[in-house]
Parts: structure tokens; C-alpha cells; sequence
């Protein structure tokens, strides 16, 4: 079966000509690392007499329907509107469309989806509750925020070692926070509403100066730039990236990094049809390039390469499946948009 690859606005490998079998999104570090095995994994199973695949795998950040553009963006699960059209495995991250109740309402519950049957799991994850109850969603990763500090800005204010620390009013206008592509990343203003309600979001509010981008943190981080600020909540992939840089430390939360979660959904009845796919998103190859970035991985077996008294921690399923997370995360980020404009 022939395939156009495509490396206009979508930066996509294998893109269908109609309906498509996978779609495969990751966080923007790992999109090139990931299509590239993807792509070798595609010609090993034609090699093998297998069929190639219809699929979106998006290669680099920003792809996507840009504004002015009439052709649809292949990721854009809420277009389809029956289970038939839908792809046979979609994976993704964080909670965007996949947990808004319009996609809820349309596919879930219903029995479209099954995960396959965890061999093992990582010790990292053991106490996360990961394991979707209605046994829909399979997490294979997370992406775990921490905190960077910079100890010269600190000066006498105490080291924070705990999210509940953040909201101490000694911090006032001294954090900066996630986010990217003009919007704020909902994963700290989420935690901090599901630990400590509306008023732990309004002590927050108050102690966070700005909003940037991760890369932009690490440059900004120990500079003598006005801008800088004593304390950053940043994805760990980032946080690693300061390296030795003077007076910045990175610090893993004592109660645990905040996570946001790495998942796919598979079509009930498919796992024998993807078992190669469901091997190479969820197991050691693909888990230990991840590890080695920083994105620690729920396969066994894989040293997740983090500090020894690393904990994880994310709002859990009984929030997700009881909110809607979309009015939830618009909720919570309104107070903090003002720094992306």
C-alpha cells in the first residue's frame, strides 16, 4: 500500500489518504526520537509482509490546522463522530480533548476501547494509581514537573521543598510558571486546585510573576535579567537541561514531581492486529530513549534514571472521570493567561 510523508505544516510521517489506523502524538522533545523508531518500525512490518499503516505522527512542534487553512488537522479526535471513523490506536498526553466530555459523551464507557494487560510496572509508578478503572486508557509515560531555583534570587527565603510551600506568601511575585504556543499549561494551576482549592489557586496567583516557556526558563534562570525570578516550576527534560549552570538548582519535589500522563487508546478487539505498535509505544526501546530525556516510562525493567527518593503524583482518575476537566482547566489557568498574551 502506497503512503505520501508529508513535511509541509503537519511535519508528518506516513499520512493517510483516508482513514486513518494510528495517531501518534508526543511532547515536542520527544516527536522527532519517536516518529523516527516509528518510522523503522512501519518498514521492518511491511518488510515482514505486514501492512503499512495510516497514520499522523507529528515530527516537530506547531503542527497542525494553522489559522487561514482549509484542510483539517489529522489530530483533531473531536472531528470524528462515530466510533467506525475513529483510528484503530490514538496516543497522546496531558488533558485536552481526550478527557473533555464531548469526547467522553461521543466514545467512552461505551465499550469501544480496551487496554491491554500490564506484564509488570515500573516501581516508579506502583503507587500512582495509573490504571484506568474502566480499562480504557493505557499510560505508558509522564511528564513530571519540578521545581528550579535560583539561589542567589532566593537569598534568605527558604528553599521550597513541597508544592504546598509554593503557595507561602514569602514567594510573592518570585515564580515563574509553564506554558507555550499562547497558552498556559494547566499542570501546577490543576494540582494546586485539586490539593488546595480556590483559595490555594488565589495564594498561587499571587506569587506567580509570569509565565514562559521551559527553554526560555533555563536561559532566564541565574541571570542577572530583571525577569528572573527565585523559583520556576519546569518539566524535568528542562530542568536537566541548566546543567551546571551557577547559583540554579534543580529540586524534585518531596512529595512528589506533579505528572501529566502519556497514554493511547486502543479499539476493543484490535491488540492482536497493534501488538507490534502497543510494544514499541510501551516498551524498552522507545522507554529507555524516553528515560534518558527525563520522561520516566511505566514498562519495567527500566531505570527511569531519576534521583533515589523520587515520587510522582497527578490528580488521579477519580478527579478526571468526576470533573469536566475542560471547564476545569480553563478554570484554573484564567488567572495566569494574562502572562501568555
Amino acid at each position: 500500500m502506497e503512503h505520501t510523508v508529508k513535511t509541509g505544516n503537519y511535519c508528518s510521517s506516513i499520512v493517510a489518504g483516508g482513514k486513518l489506523d494510528f495517531i501518534g502524538q508526543v511532547l515536542c522533545p520527544m516527536k522527532g526520537t519517536f516518529s523516527e523508531g516509528y518510522n523503522e518500525l512501519i518498514e521492518e512490518q511491511v518488510k515482514r509482509g505486514g501492512r503499512n499503516l495510516y497514520s499522523y505522527v507529528p515530527t516537530v512542534c506547531g503542527g497542525g490546522k494553522k489559522a487561514g487553512e482549509a484542510e483539517p488537522d489529522p489530530g483533531d479526535v473531536l472531528k470524528y463522530l462515530t466510533i467506525g471513523d475513529f483510528p484503530d490506536i490514538a496516543a497522546s498526553f496531558g488533558y485536552g480533548d481526550y478527557f473533555c466530555s464531548a469526547f467522553r459523551d461521543r466514545f467512552l464507557g461505551k465499550g469501544n476501547f480496551a487496554a491491554p494487560e500490564r506484564t509488570g510496572i515500573n516501581s516508579l509508578f506502583e503507587h500512582t494509581g495509573i490504571e484506568d478503572p474502566d480499562g480504557e486508557f493505557y499510560i505508558y509515560s509522564g511528564y513530571p514537573v519540578v521545581f528550579m531555583v535560583d539561589r542567589k534570587k532566593l537569598g534568605d527565603l527558604p528553599v521550597p521543598h513541597t508544592w504546598q510551600d509554593l503557595l507561602n506568601p514569602v514567594y510573592r511575585k518570585n515564580i515563574t510558571i509553564g506554558g507555550g504556543h499562547g497558552k498556559v499549561s494547566a499542570t501546577v494551576p490543576l494540582h494546586v486546585y485539586k490539593n488546595s482549592g480556590e483559595k490555594g489557586l488565589d495564594k498561587f496567583e499571587a506569587n506567580v510573576a509570569q509565565a514562559m516557556h521551559p527553554s526560555e526558563m533555563v536561559r532566564l534562570a541565574g541571570t542577572e535579567n530583571a525577569n528572573n525570578t527565585a523559583i520556576y516550576t519546569i518539566l524535568y527534560f528542562f530542568g536537566k537541561a541548566a546543567g551546571e549552570k551557577k547559583n540554579v538548582e534543580l529540586i524534585w519535589p518531596e512529595d512528589g514531581a506533579v505528572f501529566e500522563p502519556a497514554f493511547f487508546l486502543l479499539k476493543k478487539g484490535k491488540e492482536a492486529e497493534y501488538r507490534f505498535l502497543i510494544d514499541y509505544i510501551a516498551g524498552k526501546k522507545y522507554g529507555e530513549l524516553s528515560a534518558k530525556n527525563g520522561f520516566p516510562v511505566t514498562c519495567p525493567g527500566i531505570d527511569n534514571r531519576l534521583p533515589p527518593e523520587a515520587k510522582l503524583q497527578w490528580p488521579g482518575w477519580d478527579f478526571i472521570k468526576s470533573h469536566k476537566m475542560e471547564k476545569v482547566s480553563d478554570m484554573v489557568c484564567a488567572p495566569f493567561q494574562k502572562y501568555m498574551v
